[in-house]
């Protein structure tokens, strides 16, 4: 064999290996800028002591399937309509409008946590935000916020096509 025939195999080999093992992508959202995050907070305030402001999932690992690469434009920079407010004694929300080739996989109402009271995690906005009723709130002149299209890694907000991860 030659050279080239043994580097193409091998190329081959390992393209084969790295489809099989993908990236870890935990969920896709639409992230907001800092700023954005800092305006949701001064609009509606930190009502407990965890803060977040910092995205809406579209999809998590725990929905199961493939996130649906293609028909995510990562990257893109999307306008969140905020359409409610909710809140309680465990967590605070906005319930926004994406652009509607965005909309979060197994029914989730699209919201953004704000905060949440210690030991209540973000994903209780879920629960807060799934009987809300926008018309509620209709005409109360809520801002808009900016969001870009991308995936969380457990570590980092990516805005690139996930790598398939090396054999180890």
């Amino acid at each position: 064999m030659t050279r080239n025939v043994v580097a193409r195999v091998a190329a081959r080999w390992i393209r084969q290996r790295m489809s099989s093992r993908p990236s870890e992508v935990i969920y896709t959202g639409v992230f907001l800028s800092p700023m954005d995050r800092q305006r949701l907070i001064r609009r509606f305030g930190q009502e407990h002591s965890q803060a977040f402001a910092h995205h809406m999932t579209l999809w998590t690992v725990n929905d199961g399937g493939d996130p649906g690469w293609e028909d995510l434009p990562l990257g893109k920079t999307v306008d969140l309509k905020i359409v409610g407010y909710v809140a309680d004694d465990k967590g605070q929300a906005v319930v926004v409008q994406p652009p509607t080739r965005l909309r979060p996989r197994n029914g989730r109402v699209p919201h953004v946590t704000i905060s949440t009271a210690v030991g209540v995690p973000p994903s209780y906005s879920k629960t807060l935000t799934e009987d809300f009723d926008t018309s509620d709130q209709a005409g109360k002149g809520f801002p808009k916020l900016e969001g870009k299209i991308g995936w969380w890694d457990g570590q980092e907000v990516r805005f690139d096509v996930p790598q398939a991860k090396t054999a180890a």
